[in-house]
């Protein structure tokens, strides 16, 4: 069998040669076409420049009307936020709702309907505000809900998650899981107060549980939906890795932890074949590495060439794991457990190529 982590770029051409060939039959080579053309569309290839244009759109949407509010914070009220909010959200339901319908343009109906649970805490909030109900104290710009967190805002954030996991129970996209895992960590953060824990340290463990969530995910027998894994991971490692790296590095000891720690991100990420991991170590590791330029060996005139030869090293060890990496795939496989080979196969970032 061939290399699954390899990135195969079919044309038509391809196929044509395969029939001169006799590899493949005339027959079978439409219906090969139709189901390669099928596949590429579910996991976005051909369609970069449109789903570009989509997701850029809706961030550009969500933006504005972000900078409105704040703008227009204390003019409009409460029952005018509330109006604001209720009109978009439901224009882009019903408009996602049909779009969503239709195979070519179902991206876009995803990201009009989680337009539309985006919107739900300015709309919590505008019901508060009118009627009196907001506890906690001010929560001061709309904007800063994005920026700061307050124990004021979890009405907001628990009606965004109700919101999100009902979106998802009709329409499967995986995007909806953004604005609900966005809003559940910020919710364990707002809690923080009342259990009188550093927020970091709850952004940490919330980050564990994500993580372990994903990989429950990963594991689960269907195959539908198995981009969902891959927002979860995202949020999962961003939240552990931020609650990681603000926590308090005043000794050397624990800034080397810090580092030894991303690395293992990036050896976590070889496992279970998600690029996040890797990225996030990767600067958390530079990092570090430039804390020991710039503080540790600052008027140390050998370190930089410390760092070319652990450079050329590393670039080295990679022409090396070129060379034999067949053998060791197979070597590493053979001591896997079952459950790892399974996330790799099947619900890793290559999988969606």
């Amino acid at each position: 069998m061939g290399d699954k982590d390899v990135v195969m770029r079919i044309t038509g051409l391809d196929l044509d040669e395969a029939v001169s060939k006799g590899l493949l039959s005339t027959e079978n080579r439409e219906e090969l076409e139709a189901f390669l053309v099928e596949r590429s569309i579910d996991r976005g290839e051909g369609l970069g420049f449109v789903n570009l244009a989509y997701y850029l759109g809706a961030m550009v949407v969500l933006s504005a009307l972000t900078w409105f509010v704040a703008d227009s914070w204390n003019r409009v009220g409460g029952w005018g936020l509330s109006a604001i909010a209720l009109v978009y959200g439901c224009g882009f339901a019903a408009a996602g709702s049909r779009f969503y319908g239709r195979s070519d343009t179902r991206t876009l109906g995803g990201l009009l309907i989680t337009m539309s649970v985006c919107l739900t805490p300015l709309f919590t909030y505008g019901l508060q505000k009118a009627t009196g109900l907001w506890t906690g104290s001010a929560p001061g710009e709309y904007i800063d809900f994005f920026n700061w967190v307050w124990s004021g805002w979890c009405v907001m954030e628990i009606s965004t998650v109700l919101v999100g996991l009902i979106a998802m129970k009709y329409v499967s996209f995986p995007f909806l899981v953004a604005p609900v895992s966005f809003s559940l960590w910020f919710l364990s953060m707002d809690i923080t107060p009342l259990l009188g824990v550093d927020h970091r340290v709850v952004s940490l463990v919330f980050g564990v549980f994500m993580i372990g969530f994903a990989l429950w995910w990963d594991l689960r027998e269907d195959v539908e939906g198995r981009e969902y894994g891959f927002w979860l991971h995202l949020f999962g490692a961003v939240a552990f890795w931020g609650g990681l790296s603000t926590m308090d590095g005043r000794t050397e000891l624990r800034r080397a932890l810090y580092c030894l720690i991303n690395i293992g991100f990036v050896l976590f990420s070889l496992l279970v074949d998600r690029s996040i991991y890797l990225v996030l170590g990767a600067l958390g590791f530079f990092g570090y590495l430039g804390h020991l330029a710039w503080v540790v060996f600052k008027d140390t005139l050998y370190f930089p060439f410390l760092l070319v030869l652990f450079g050329l090293s590393v670039m080295w060890l990679g022409l090396w794991y070129h060379k034999n990496r067949n053998s060791l795939t197979l070597w590493m496989e053979s001591r896997m457990p079952g459950w790892f080979l399974r996330i790799r196969e099947i619900r890793g970032d290559s999988s969606s190529r």
